[in-house]
């Protein structure tokens, strides 16, 4: 399980507060602390000096006998954790598992534990797939330990509930949403409301027939994905109080994003969640103006604390909002801008695949197979989905430039792993214009509970683009699609499309 990340160097306002007490020399722990108190302090100092060169050999000497000897260290909880801290991070990064985990479990249960050692517990155990005591570690986050639940990447939880459902693990994943639906979890490192949450929590609630429950958590929903997701479900649709305005909600969204700017001047990710509402609005020349004020201080690389993380996010966006404009070299050089910036500290996948896609919905399939070709480099590697995005990329752009019959691998290998990515399948089929062939795969998604809200918003209705654009081989033949009788049915069988005063693509 890859992708688990945490702050890897610990910098938290904490352990900058304790590297200084240590520096200054702990109190000790009592007037009657034993002269032992005293030699594990002169450790724990060692221990520090030791990270600041990144020496985990001499952290693991001191502080292993130290965090497992049987009698009492004498030194003060603050000073006792750090070593926790020390001996936790070195064992992760020599991926001794076990052992990390072993300390952390053990340094979770000390008074004065820390928020890092709390969020290695949760890492250590999604990696050894121990599911169960994950969802058990953040329940016990809930009882005083919150900013250890908030300051986790939401994208440890995001992956246990997808887990958890994938394996049918239901009342795990009953628990685990319940925590996450709730007032308590109010992340850190999130702009908005984390309602998907309360919307997959109120499914459940549905599902056993819990109504007033569900109702409930349906009332707390804010954003447009949640909203208009509930309205195509099923379950739900009928446990909601009216008709959601999802353009209301994505003003709202927008103006909460632009409240999260003001808030946080030195994070680059509200900004381009604006510019994403922005497009969801048919406002994308505005999208451009909002993400073009923060270029000067892109180019300085000062300002912005996420910079590392959001760059290639930030020029995606410009890319996005380039080609709802119809504005193709501009489009073009966003992107490749943010493919060259890297994702995660590896060769960029996400900007190259986009960029392709967005050159085959101009009509520009060889660009797109030029865009694609660094992909025959086995370096730059791909998730499952990923695989399923660039090989419905690449089959499309063989469609788009002619030569229809080169696709046949790329559908080969979207037919054979359709599982990991149902929409791409459907996409090129429609691309290569098989309308049998995407009818089927279409139905196929709207008869699976799991993947029919995804394939419902994609037939539903949106507005008009604001300026025209070039005739997409995906989205020009939906209509068609649409009108097929057995595509009606299939329709119908899933609870029916809406009409959202929104853009397509963006919810």
């Amino acid at each position: 399980m890859g992708g688990l990340k945490i702050r890897a160097d610990r910098g938290t306002a904490a352990i900058i507060a304790l590297a200084a007490l240590l520096a200054a020399g702990f109190p000790a722990a009592s007037a009657a602390a034993p002269a032992s108190a005293e030699r594990n302090l002169e450790r724990v100092r060692q221990m520090e000096a030791a990270d600041e060169r990144k020496d985990c050999k001499t952290i693991l000497e001191l502080g292993v006998p130290l965090v497992e000897a049987k009698a009492e260290s004498g030194l003060t909880g603050e000073a006792e954790a750090y070593a926790y801290e020390l001996v936790v991070s070195c064992e992760y990064r020599a991926k001794a598992h076990a052992a990390a985990y072993a300390h952390a479990l053990k340094g979770t249960k000390l008074e004065h534990s820390t928020d890092y050692l709390w969020q290695m517990r949760l890492v250590l155990e999604l990696l050894a797939e121990r599911r169960d005591a994950a969802v058990a570690t953040i329940e016990a986050m809930t009882q005083g330990r919150g900013a250890a639940l908030n300051s986790a990447p939401i994208q440890l939880y995001s992956r246990l509930e997808r887990e958890l459902r994938e394996k049918g693990l239901t009342a795990l994943r009953r628990r685990l949403l319940k925590v996450l639906a709730s007032d308590v979890y109010a992340p850190e490192a999130y702009y908005g409301p984390t309602d998907y949450y309360a919307y997959l929590y109120a499914g459940l609630l549905a599902d056993e027939g819990e109504t007033a429950a569900a109702r409930a958590m349906l009332a707390r929903l804010e954003t447009p994905t949640s909203l208009s997701s509930a309205m195509l479900d099923p379950r739900l649709r009928g446990l909601l109080a009216g008709e959601p305005d999802i353009r209301a909600a994505a003003e709202r969204a927008l103006a909460g994003h632009r409240e999260a700017m003001a808030r946080h001047p030195d994070r680059l990710e509200p900004l381009t969640l604006a510019a994403a509402d922005l497009r969801q609005l048919g406002r994308p020349a505005e999208a451009v103006q909002l993400l073009e004020t923060a270029t000067a201080r892109i180019a300085d690389s000062i300002g912005f604390a996420d910079l590392d993380e959001q760059l290639n996010w930030w020029w995606d966006a410009l890319g996005r909002s380039h080609a709802a404009l119809g504005h193709y070299e501009p489009m073009v050089d966003s992107f490749r801008k943010g493919a060259a910036a890297g994702e995660g500290g590896e060769p960029n996948v996400s900007q190259v695949i986009n960029l392709a896609s967005t050159q085959v919905s101009f009509g520009r399939g060889d660009e797109a197979l030029k865009t694609l070709a660094v992909f025959e480099d086995p370096k730059r590697a791909l998730s499952p989905y990923g695989a399923m995005e660039m090989r419905y990329a690449r089959g499309c752009a063989h469609a788009v430039a002619g030569r229809p019959e080169t696709a046949a691998a790329d559908l080969a290998f979207a037919r054979a792993h359709e599982k990991d990515h149902p929409e791409a399948l459907a996409d090129l089929l429609l691309c290569l214009g098989d309308m049998d062939g995407a009818a089927a795969a279409f139905i196929r998604r709207l008869d699976d509970p799991e993947r029919r809200i995804a394939a419902l918003l994609q037939l539903s209705d949106y507005d008009p683009p604001p300026v025209p654009l070039p005739t997409d081989p995906v989205a020009s033949r939906l209509p068609a699609l649409k009108q097929r009788p057995d595509v009606r049915a299939a329709i119908e069988r899933a609870g029916g499309i809406r009409r959202f005063r929104v853009q397509a693509g963006e919810l």
